[in-house]
């Protein structure tokens, strides 16, 4: 059986490459023998929202967050699958979120433009 890293890692190769269903299988894995492990759902989360799966993407980026509020990826991550489904408000708050968190990081401050301009808000934008 491979040892945790071994298959941390094969699951972040396989969501980089786009093998979305290998990463999530190997991220259930790891949830598997640590079901409080926030990478492996963070990765999860990450697949929902590439699949465009708010079912499976939702609910374990809302789990991390209430476990460490101060993770900008999940922040960022939910209000993608927010956005997506067209919950602009939603997506909104959790973007100024991730971009407070992360004030340096381009993807976050750029999403929050493109979530406010989405919900009519270009002024803010």
């Amino acid at each position: 059986m491979p040892s945790y890293n071994e298959l941390f890692q094969a699951a972040l190769r396989a969501n980089a490459e786009g093998r979305l269903d290998q990463a999530e299988s190997h991220a259930r894995s790891i949830l598997a023998s640590d079901p409080d492990d926030l990478q492996a759902m963070l990765l999860i989360g990450i697949v929902g929202v590439k699949k465009n799966d708010a079912a499976l993407a939702v609910p374990f980026l809302e789990q991390v967050l209430a476990k460490d509020p101060g993770s900008p990826d999940a922040a960022f991550w939910l209000s993608m699958a927010h956005r997506n489904q067209g919950r602009l408000d939603e997506a909104v708050r959790l973007a100024e979120i991730a971009a407070s968190l992360n004030e340096r990081n381009e993807h976050a401050q750029n999403h929050l433009g493109m979530c406010l301009l989405d919900a009519g808000r270009p002024e803010e934008a």
